[in-house]
């Protein structure tokens, strides 16, 4: 069965196609501004072989990959094939497509007659290929050829200028256009990844940006997060807790749907780097590497750096590090950019060497900061921190401040009151000592009680 999604333009040509073809029609919608994540609601209960999609109509094709990865899952044989008119060509939603497999694209420029009826005919008898359907993918072709420009000369639009005043791509002056992704991957399993890639989305945070964590990974890690809080705000498939939104593993999802709403920052918490999506990983503005610096740890790391061919666009993060050990191993890094963690058990608490450490890692994807917020005064600081509250709590440190809080219900006494208090015990202690030596002179002087006393002990022995 075929389904098509069509506008009015291209409808009579896919009609005449399926009809020589002698393919039956199993459900068509012909329209404009089409809901795509509304059809294929309707489409998972459907049983289908071919899809015909016409992203031209659509009220917003960013949502294309999304739609038939969601489609996909369940439907694991289904064919489909785009429509893209020429101003898709290059278009980082075509690219996402090839990248899950979708070679099937036919463009206007295919027929310059607006009749697509042979390409579909074509497509439908012989499925495309990868080699046929790059021509589609010239703009992300031309974007990975100025990388590699970067990579081996540290020229050209993502390196920097002979004036050093180059930036990052998403970056424009003092503000951020569009959205940033940051990809952070560990070199093993249990290295700090969730730890980093929270920590600094915590930073971007504190500086007043829109962040979203996203688990890139099969994992239970957000869950567990989200289980450990009280207060946190749950939406469809995400919460958001300690001021950030939270996006946990979920197949169906792509980076390029975020990207759609209002955030500067995307962090992708993508697990270990041998198991990871390798090209969502090199797709992102900025990329991190988490690594050990033990014996055992930078044997996986040299093997990382093999694979990505000593690309400087990696930001390398080393964990558990001491500064001796540290140096020992940037020193082997062959000038890459290297940066060591600082002590920070704690991932959603303030901390001044984090916010040193990814400022100067990030500093290509953060706006840059007028001379008069430099110089702004301490009280101005102050508040500008007070706005910035973290609004949900962990439940065990409520429990730990209520308990602590029981145990300790006396007063706070000042430190000059202690002062007082201090000299007020003393004289209390002299009286003290004073009425008692009186007490004892008068008991020698006046009465008989010692005598008796000692009588009672003659008396005994």
């Amino acid at each position: 069965m075929v389904v098509v999604i069509s506008g009015p333009e291209f409808w009579g040509s896919i009609d005449e196609a399926l009809v020589k073809l002698n393919k039956e029609i199993g459900y068509k919608k012909i329209d404009r501004d089409i809901d795509i994540m509304g059809e294929v609601e309707r489409l998972t209960s459907m049983t289908l072989d071919f899809l015909v999609l016409d992203i031209s109509c659509l009220d917003d094709h960013r949502r294309v990959p999304q739609a038939i990865r969601k489609l996909m899952i369940n439907k694991e044989n289904l064919r489909v094939i785009i429509i893209a008119p020429q101003r898709f060509s290059g278009n980082e939603v075509i690219s996402n497509l090839i990248s899950m497999g979708i070679y099937d694209i036919i463009g206007q420029r295919d027929n310059e007659e607006k009749n697509i009826a042979p390409a579909l005919i074509e497509h439908f008898q012989n499925p495309s290929t990868y080699a046929k359907a790059i021509k589609w993918d010239d703009g992300f072709a031309r974007r990975k050829e100025q990388e590699k420009e970067f990579i081996e000369t540290g020229s050209g639009r993502f390196g920097k200028n002979s004036g050093g005043n180059t930036q990052a791509k998403m970056v424009e002056k003092d503000k951020i256009v569009g959205t940033v992704v940051i990809a952070v991957v560990g070199t093993m399993s249990r290295i700090g990844t969730t730890h980093t890639a929270i920590s600094i989305a915590k930073y971007l945070m504190d500086n007043r940006h829109g962040v979203a964590v996203v688990e890139l990974h099969s994992s239970f890690a957000f869950d567990c997060i989200k289980n450990s809080y009280d207060n946190v705000v749950e939406k469809n498939g995400m919460f958001s807790l300690g001021g950030m939104d939270f996006y946990p593993f979920d197949p169906a999802r792509a980076v390029s749907d975020l990207v759609l709403d209002d955030y500067s920052y995307i962090i992708l918490d993508m697990g270990v780097y041998g198991k990871c999506n390798i090209a969502e990983f090199r797709r992102a503005q900025e990329r991190v590497i988490v690594s050990g610096v033990k014996d055992w740890e930078l044997n996986e790391l040299e093997e990382l750096i093999e694979s990505e061919d000593k690309n400087f666009k990696n930001r390398y993060y080393f964990t558990f590090s001491n500064n001796a050990m540290f140096e020992l191993v940037k020193e082997s890094m062959n000038s890459l950019p290297c940066f060591q963690a600082p002590y920070n058990p704690q991932p959603f608490d303030d901390s001044d060497e984090c916010a040193k450490v990814f400022g100067n890692m990030l500093r290509n994807v953060m706006p840059q900061i007028n001379s008069e917020d430099e110089n702004e005064s301490f009280l101005k600081y102050m508040l500008k921190k007070k706005e910035i509250k973290l609004y949900h709590k962990p439940i065990l440190v409520d429990k730990i401040m209520l308990r602590n809080a029981q145990a300790n219900s006396k007063p706070v006494i000042s430190t000059e009151i202690k002062k007082y208090l201090g000299v007020i015990r003393f004289i209390i202690s002299m009286i003290i000592v004073a009425i008692a030596l009186t007490l004892l002179y008068y008991l020698f002087s006046k009465t008989t009680v010692f005598s008796q006393i000692r009588d009672f002990f003659k008396g005994i022995y």
